[in-house]
């Protein structure tokens, strides 16, 4: 039994089969160096029916432009769509692999009652390939906008106390602060933004504080200086008198 063949082997014998060798040749030259071209003849051997070697060229450009032939499903996972009006350069039948079963044993087993089992298997399926140069690299998509749930719920706070019973929705709301961001009132703050937004190389450099205009001084007046007073003088202690004894005896003996 004749192994089957690959999708790969598949594709290069439809594109064998559709495009001549001149347009073959044509291609592998327009997206393939001849040095990658050479590399990939080196490792070839073609022997004609009475095993001459003959120049594997033809081979390796065969073997490389059916490379450039992809399904739509295939060139997706590469990061790739077809472009826009594009159809399919050619058709033929492909392995695909899945684990369903077939209509066969799904209706056996309806009929038995019983749960219908996985059935993994390969079958051939109809498939559209396309050319590289029917397809393009997609754009990336931009990452959603994070949305500012917190700043919507102190809005709806502040429409509650005024009174409002209409406020704008989620997605309204944050389309209005994209078109008019919020600005700081605080001068202090506009200055702070200023210098952590500019390059290093180039600092800002903070307004000096404004200086009062300049006015006539006036002269300064010192304080009359105190004059020094002298302490009052202290008077000398007058002496004791001291006592008459002779008096004072007589008194006692008469």
């Amino acid at each position: 039994m004749a192994k089957a063949k690959t999708n790969t082997e598949i594709i290069r014998d439809s594109v064998q089969h559709i495009f001549s060798r001149e347009q073959i040749h044509t291609l592998a030259a327009a997206h393939f160096s001849a040095e990658t071209i050479a590399a990939h003849a080196s490792g070839i051997i073609v022997l004609d029916k009475d095993g001459n070697e003959l120049d594997p060229t033809p081979d390796a450009e065969l073997i490389l432009v059916s490379g450039l032939f992809h399904t739509f499903q295939e060139w997706k996972k590469d990061g790739m769509s077809v472009k826009k009006g594009e159809k399919a350069a050619f058709s033929c039948q492909l392995w695909r692999w899945t684990d369903k079963p077939n209509a066969a044993a799904r209706k056996a087993a309806e009929e038995a009652g019983e749960e219908v089992n996985p059935d993994p298997h390969f079958y051939k399926t109809l498939s559209h390939l396309f050319f590289i140069d029917q397809v393009e690299r997609r754009p990336e998509k931009a990452a959603p906008a994070k949305l500012n749930t917190v700043g919507y719920n102190k809005y709806l706070s502040a429409c509650r106390k005024a009174g409002n019973k209409n406020p704008l929705s989620l997605a309204a709301w944050s389309a209005e602060q994209v078109k008019a961001p919020a600005q700081p009132t605080d001068p202090a703050a506009v200055v702070l933004a200023a210098v952590e937004h500019h390059e290093v190389n180039n600092p800002v450099e903070l307004p000096a504080p404004a200086k009062k205009p300049a006015g006539k001084k006036k002269a300064a007046t010192k304080a009359p200086a105190k004059k020094a007073t002298k302490p009052a003088p202290v008077p000398a202690p007058v002496p004791a008198a001291e006592p008459d004894f002779a008096a004072l005896a007589a008194s006692i003996l008469f």
